[in-house]
């Protein structure tokens, strides 16, 4: 289940109890997701536990939109720095 915070900003919930932050987003035409971070509600929590609270998740997706306004696919920069080529 899926919930809009605006700007296609998502809180995803799992039926498992998971929480996710979401970016949709269009790029080359097709429908894509883009993967946040897992919720956390109080930022000192967040640090120490590797979560994102609601304003964090804002942050990344700001960084994100701009990224796609440049025609950049954000979610193939993550890929790229998660197997260490970027």
């Amino acid at each position: 289940m899926r919930f809009p915070d605006g700007e296609n900003l998502y809180l995803q919930l799992s039926e498992t109890g998971g929480r996710q932050w979401l970016l949709r987003y269009r790029h080359q035409g097709k429908e894509r997701w883009l993967g946040l971070g897992r919720v956390e509600l109080d930022a000192k929590k967040a640090e120490e536990k590797g979560g994102t609270t609601l304003a964090g998740a804002r942050v990344k997706a700001s960084a994100a939109r701009a990224n796609i306004k440049e025609g950049k696919d954000p979610r193939a920069a993550l890929n790229k720095r998660r197997a260490g080529l970027a």
